[in-house]
């Protein structure tokens, strides 16, 4: 277990900051396109992670997770991705959240580890979609510093779950920390 003194929620929050930014920038045109995501479309990709923010909140909550319907009208995503982090930032203002016990398909696990995994996972898909839809893809630098470090540590090179991630991709010397932890899960 880690340690819930390191308070994970400022940088939970700053990666659905990012990543909503980067919804606000698709064009409804745009949610056919193919992402970094190997077989998932921009449309698919809002899907995926409008379900994680609510079903995070269920967790987090012990509330019931009710899925998103189907056909979520093209100019909707935005202000679903909105809704959904302001209930869940909502229910971060209590500190038991961090503490609590939470039961993921993995096992069980503190709401404070939950917070942490997710970081990565709403950092990456914000490069995802800004890299599709052709947005700025370089998050902010010292969150993707921290989340790339604690990524590495978590996540091995090898061996991975293929059906979870890629190996790890080789990227340019130079190439920025967001870039460089989107490689490392396999984009």
């Amino acid at each position: 277990m880690s340690d819930v003194l390191d308070d994970p929620r400022p940088d939970f929050l700053a990666a659905t900051d990012w990543f909503g930014q980067v919804v606000r920038g698709v064009a409804p045109g745009q949610l056919g396109l193919p992402t970094p995501c190997e077989g998932w479309t921009v449309r698919d990709l809002l899907d995926h992670c409008v379900q994680v923010l609510r079903r995070t909140l269920a967790r987090l909550t012990g509330a019931e997770f009710v899925p998103l319907p189907t056909g979520v009208p093209d100019d909707a995503w935005a202000s679903l991705v909105s809704a959904a982090d302001g209930e869940l930032r909502a229910a971060l203002a209590d500190d038991d959240v961090l503490t609590r016990t939470v039961v993921t398909p993995r096992g069980e696990t503190l709401g404070a580890d939950l917070l942490r995994t997710y970081t990565g996972e709403f950092f990456v898909h914000a490069w995802d979609l800004a890299t599709a839809t052709d947005q700025e893809s370089e998050g902010p630098a010292d969150l993707a510093a921290r989340t790339l470090a604690r990524t590495q540590r978590s996540l091995p090179a090898e061996p991975r779950n293929p059906a979870a991630f890629g190996p790890v991709v080789a990227v340019a010397a130079d190439a920025g920390p967001t870039r460089r932890l989107a490689a490392w899960m396999g984009r």
